[in-house]
Order: C-alpha cells, then sequence, then structure tokens
C-alpha cells in the first residue's frame, strides 16, 4: 500500500481537468477559518499540493484530492517557483507541486448536502465555491516532505 495516499479515509473523486495556461493564470481560492479554534481533527493528511483551476487541492496517487481550509494565520503568496501557502506561526512553507504531511480531516464531502457546505462556509473566508467542495477537510499543520512507500530504504 502506497503511503502516498491520503491516510485518512476519504472517499475521493476525481475533476474535470483544465490547461496548464489556464490554471497559471487564475488566482485560487485561499479559504481560511475565520478565527483560531482550540478544536483541531487529528488524521494525518498527506498528498502532492496541486492547483486545479481555481482550486488548491490535496491529491493522492490514484487521482483523488480534497481542498483544504487552512488556518485563520496562513498566508497564500506567490514567488517565482508559484503559488505557496505559508504557515505564520513556524515559517514552514509548501509550493503547488510539493508532497506534503499535515495534521486535520475529513471536514465534507458530496453526500453531506449542501446544508452542511454551509456550516462549512459560515467558518471559513472566502466561501469554498462548488467547484471545490467535492470533498472538504481541515487543516491545522504541515509540512513538506519527501514522498516514499512502504519497503522502500
Amino acid at each position: 500500500m502506497k503511503l502516498s495516499s491520503f491516510l485518512l479515509a476519504l472517499s475521493l473523486t476525481g475533476c474535470t481537468s483544465i490547461s496548464a495556461k489556464n490554471e497559471e493564470t487564475q488566482i485560487p481560492v485561499f479559504p481560511r477559518m475565520t478565527f483560531n479554534s482550540d478544536i483541531l481533527l487529528t488524521a494525518r493528511l498527506s498528498g502532492t499540493f496541486e492547483q486545479r483551476g481555481k482550486c488548491l487541492v490535496i491529491a493522492n496517487d490514484d487521482g483523488g484530492f480534497a481542498t483544504p481550509y487552512w488556518p485563520k494565520q496562513s498566508i497564500l503568496g506567490k514567488d517565482a517557483k508559484g503559488y505557496f501557502v505559508k504557515d505564520a506561526p513556524s515559517g514552514e512553507v509548501i509550493h503547488v507541486g510539493d508532497f506534503i504531511t499535515g495534521g486535520g480531516g475529513q471536514a465534507f464531502k458530496k453526500d453531506d448536502g449542501a446544508e452542511r457546505l454551509k456550516e462549512i462556509n459560515a467558518i471559513v473566508t472566502p466561501d469554498i465555491p462548488p467547484e471545490c467542495s467535492e470533498n472538504i477537510v481541515s487543516i491545522h499543520s504541515f509540512r513538506k516532505t519527501q514522498k516514499w512507500y512502504v519497503g522502500q530504504d
């Protein structure tokens, strides 16, 4: 079993592909908590940090993905490497294309319905748009890591 897949059991689906040129020109949606929460989901999340259209996602090797909502103090920026997210307290920076590991958990899946999505959007800003809401996870800590597999030395 590949550890690069989400270690959190998510029922993930794919999304429509968008040309690379189009992705580069779109400013991604960056949903963040509107407050600092004392309650943190603690499942381990891992995957490749990607931009799909205007959605920033964590994707696994099987094509599944989830849109994270970030801690309040997280910062979205862009440099010569492209878009990045910085955790202000730790200084940790991840760029689109990095393999990452973090803590968080499943917050929403498409089957949960519109009311649950409204509940999520009530605690984040800006709202997570429909095209980014197939699966949503909270993420409270993250770092760039290397992808590895069981049995790899």
